[in-house]
């Protein structure tokens, strides 16, 4: 069996990339079990298991003095010692007062603390750290470490003692860009470095297969170079061009990896064939009444996605379609119309949003504009009662129920359906791509339809959409302007508009950043005891996502029927609510939340005639921070303390105002994939199904179109796909994630 794990070569076994990790010289049963909580199991996944950050570790570059210095390496020269103790700190002091080749440095004092013991705690640096010796030590300089007429200190995280004080040639620790890798406990930075020094060796002999292919060189963007060399020196890089240049190889790889899947996905989509049909004709006879009945008119944006749609629908191949919009645009009456058609031609859908909330006041929208045409509607969620749960159950399986509206409780195996044709998805981003599948699982290929009430920029949709079909709306109904935002310095000056809306017949949402008292400048306990006293003539409400369901249900009841002045809220009111009288809204630690987030809570409001207003509020504490005022003073003998984020209040009040200047949801969501990433366009769940690592979508989004060309060229026509590229993506994303069951 070990012998599986081996290539015989002049008489003996050499490892391969294969081979399990330990087989690798200072590995053995111990290691092998530390290293497989990091997903490393064999020598490849060493090597294919890149580092998170670099340490600047060369030797020789002139370091200038500056007031953030990094940490640094240094080759230096002990020219004396000193030990001390602190009795009140338990601590004990090691100094080493030595010369280095750095002409701004000549002269350091390194320091090592560590906790008094019984034993003898500087017995082994005693016996390296002597005057005439030579080190290499790295550290973090600190000016205020030592007396100023002692030059700078340097608190050494590792050193190695030079026994014949010549430099090493070549080492996975010193003399250049030294990688830091994730770990685990029991497993230093130290033994991973020397652990991938020793795979990378393997990686030369066994890695030919990960080159280009020769066809491929002229279709490559600009800057990306050989993948096999890129996977070498993203470790241990000779320079910063170096590592730009492998970063940005590996980042162009996954990127295709990604588009290849979505691809591939896409294409079993079209390949696939659904057994319904529905009423022909450009819209159902259902969805016509329901606009003449309620006297609505569409938007072009409307009107375009619903022919995407409706043509969608008519096809053989089932729907995957993601339709966004501006907050406002009228998404949910586009979602009508799909449902309509289904309902129209005998069949049932399913809505599923990603909380109780959202199903709530979807279940309220969609009874109001169904319910007068005969549409049996139903509600699904993890609070549902027995007794009403099992009603609804059969009446899916029996066909009486027409449309059920739930959160993640539709996708429990016991929920059949009779004819399920329809699935519409709110909040895409919320899903996962798999909860996506097991709703659609659930009939013979159902048509699918996902929202996003967050405007995606058009590269990040490319990227992690692709196999879904896109249709946008950025225009909004008549007479429906996106709320004006401003950034005030004060609560005062919030609660001054406040009062002046609440004057003027308006309602008004308080948005804070946390439920209970802790170290958040806001929350909602605190406040509502603030708004009770400052608005005491006023109803208050209140809802967060900790509360029963019927509780949030009573406190939306109750603000949407005008029985509630102010609703202090979290962000559970960020999507679905409607409420047309509300007029105000002020966010309390606004730099707290994302862009999307505030973009989405400002569409709360403004939803009548009058032009709404988001107020947002700058944290004092912040405001404090972007003034200057001075933090707690640091203590001077922590060692590797973080300096202070230079700027950050300041970075944080620019990015509210920039917020503040843009209305458009497709711009705010490109300043926030910009600043942020896309962990806010994407939440949790997805972002981390497509955590791409090297990927960039700051600096690398002009690598998306190329990639996308390449998958073309690849897919295209009946030739198959290369069976090196097919292991790869299953590899990466699951061989599930290719070939999830849709019939």
């Amino acid at each position: 069996m070990i012998r599986e794990h081996f290539t015989k070569l002049s008489g003996e076994y050499r490892l391969t990339l294969e081979t399990s990790v330990r087989y690798l010289k200072g590995v053995g049963p111990r290691w092998e079990e530390k290293l497989a909580r990091l997903g490393v199991r064999t020598v490849g996944d060493l090597v294919l298991a890149g580092p998170r950050a670099w340490e600047d570790r060369r030797l020789f570059g002139d370091f200038k003095p500056a007031s953030n210095e990094p940490r640094r390496a240094f080759v230096c020269e002990i020219e004396s010692v000193h030990e001390s103790v602190n009795p009140y700190k338990n601590l004990c002091f090691f100094r080493a007062t030595v010369k280095t080749q750095d002409r701004y440095l000549p002269g350091l004092s390194l320091l090592w603390i560590r906790r008094r013991s019984r034993f003898d705690v500087f017995g082994r640096l005693r016996q390296e750290i002597a005057p005439g010796r030579k080190i290499l030590a790295f550290g973090r300089l600190d000016h205020s470490s030592v007396p100023k007429h002692q030059g700078v200190g340097l608190y050494v995280e590792e050193y190695d003692a030079l026994d014949d004080g010549l430099l090493p040639k070549a080492s996975p620790h010193w003399g250049g860009w030294i990688p830091v890798y994730p770990a685990t406990e029991g497993v230093s930075q130290r033994k991973l470095r020397e652990l991938r020094w020793g795979a990378l060796k393997v990686w030369r002999e066994h890695a030919s297969c990960w080159s280009w292919p020769k066809d491929w060189a002229e279709h490559l963007p600009e800057g990306v170079t050989d993948l096999k060399n890129a996977r070498e020196e993203i470790h241990f890089p000779a320079n910063l061009e170096t590592r730009r240049r492998a970063r940005m190889t590996l980042a162009f790889w996954q990127i295709f990896l990604l588009a290849l899947a979505m691809e591939l996905r896409r294409r079993r989509m079209v390949d696939a064939s659904k057994k319904h049909t529905y009423l022909p004709g450009p819209s159902s006879p259902l969805f016509d009444k329901l606009l003449s009945h309620r006297g609505l008119v569409l938007t072009q944006g409307q009107q375009k996605a619903i022919d995407d749609i409706i043509r969608d629908m008519n096809r053989p191949a089932p729907m995957n379609r993601l339709l966004q919009g501006e907050v406002g645009s009228g998404k949910t009456l586009v979602a009508l119309a799909a449902i309509c058609q289904a309902v129209a031609s005998g069949h049932q859908a399913a809505f599923i949003a990603p909380t109780e909330i959202l199903v709530f006041q979807h279940l309220i929208n969609l009874k109001e504009f169904l319910e007068p045409l005969g549409v049996s509607i139903a509600s699904l969620t993890s609070d549902t009662q027995a007794k009403e749960r099992k009603e609804i159950l059969e009446g899916l399986a029996a066909g009486h129920i027409k449309l059920v509206v739930g959160t993640h409780a539709l996708l429990d195996p016991d929920v059949r359906f009779q004819s399920l044709a329809l699935t519409v998805i709110d909040e895409q981003h919320r899903f996962g791509v798999n909860q996506r599948w097991t709703l659609r699982n659930k009939a013979s290929s159902p048509d699918c339809l996902v929202l996003s009430a967050t405007p995606i920029p058009r590269t990040l949709a490319l990227a992690l959409y692709g196999d879904l079909d896109i249709s946008t709306m950025e225009e909004l109904p008549s007479g429906h302007p996106i709320a004006k935002a401003i950034l005030v310095k004060t609560e005062q000056e919030a609660w001054e508009r406040l009062r002046a809306a609440l004057g003027e017949g308006q309602q008004a949402y308080v948005v804070v950043p946390a439920i209970e008292e802790s170290s958040e400048l806001y929350n909602l306990e605190k406040e509502r005891g603030e708004l009770v006293k400052l608005f005491p003539k006023h109803r208050i409400g209140t809802i967060h996502g900790r509360m029963p369901s019927k509780e949030k249900e009573e406190a939306l009841k109750n603000f949407a029927q005008g029985r509630s002045d102010v609703l202090l809220a979290t962000t559970v009111i960020e999507v679905g609510i409607d409420v047309a009288r509300a007029g105000a809204m002020i966010v309390l630690g606004a730099e707290r939340f994302g862009l999307a987030t505030l973009h989405q809570l400002r569409g709360r409001v403004g939803r009548g005639a009058k032009e709404g207003l988001c107020v947002l509020v700058f944290s004092s504490a912040q405001h404090q921070a972007a003034a200057g005022t001075p933090a707690v003073e640091r203590p001077k003998d922590l060692l590797f303390q973080e300096p202070a984020a230079a700027g950050e209040a300041d970075l944080s009040l620019d990015r509210l105002k920039r917020f503040c200047e843009c209305r458009s949801g497709f711009e705010i969501g490109e300043l926030d994939l910009e600043l942020r990433g896309p962990g806010e366009l994407l939440g949790r769940v997805q972002h981390g199904d497509f955590d791409l690592g090297y990927f960039d979508w700051k600096q690398d989004k002009d690598l998306i179109p190329a990639a996308r060309a390449l998958v073309h060229r690849q897919v295209q026509g009946d030739a198959a796909l290369d069976p090196q590229l097919r292991r790869a993506v299953e590899e990466r994303f699951g061989r599930d994630f290719l070939q999830s069951d849709i019939s």
